[in-house]
């Protein structure tokens, strides 16, 4: 599993990126482990780039968010082309409603002036893209426009040293940003 985002509720969707697959699971207080053998899900079989003798398992969904204003889901296949595509429909928001489902290729007028994408984020309406390789945290507005640009390199952000593997994102209430990095490093970040 590569990616997770809450959907309301008790709903959560998975990403899985070997298999191009969502998962839609339900946790609550009284949930004590999580499997996927029996869940609703959706499997897109976007071409993964590469060789057929070599398929890299780094090519498939890196990341997953969803929009709850405008009940959309957007998922990233993470390289070779790195894409994003935005997901609409009653599907989305529950799984047993059926297939009602629209699947969009997402992208940014200005275009993704990254090779990579490890996960995506929302917040204020704003999609925001982190990339692993350039190490650098992108902000869309509503209408796919590149309106700001984070650095996670040595010396930006007060940062004595580049962020090693950016791999997650949050963003809180007060406008707290949340980077996880591998292995085991976690920044927050505050507006001064």
């Amino acid at each position: 599993m590569e990616g997770i985002t809450w959907i309301g509720k008790n709903r959560y969707i998975l990403a899985d990126e070997r298999d191009q697959t969502l998962y839609w699971i339900a946790v609550d207080a009284q949930t004590e482990s999580v499997g996927v053998a029996r869940a609703h899900r959706l499997r897109l079989s976007v071409r993964l780039g590469g060789s057929r003798k070599f398929r890299p398992e780094n090519y498939g969904f890196e990341g997953v968010v969803w929009d709850d204003a405008q009940h959309r889901l957007f998922v990233a296949k993470g390289k070779r082309p790195p894409r994003i595509f935005r997901m609409e429909g009653d599907s989305l928001w529950h799984a047993a409603a059926g297939v009602d489902l629209s699947i969009y290729e997402w992208w940014p007028k200005n275009g993704l002036i990254v090779d990579d994408i490890s996960t995506l984020g929302f917040y204020a309406g704003h999609l925001l893209v982190l990339s692993d390789e350039s190490k650098t945290l992108m902000e869309y507005s509503g209408d796919s426009k590149l309106i700001s640009m984070m650095p996670l390199w040595r010396g930006w952000q007060s940062l004595e040293r580049a962020i090693p593997q950016p791999e997650g994102i949050a963003v809180d209430h007060e406008e707290k940003i949340y980077i996880l990095s591998e292995p085991n490093l976690f920044y927050r970040f505050e507006r001064q």
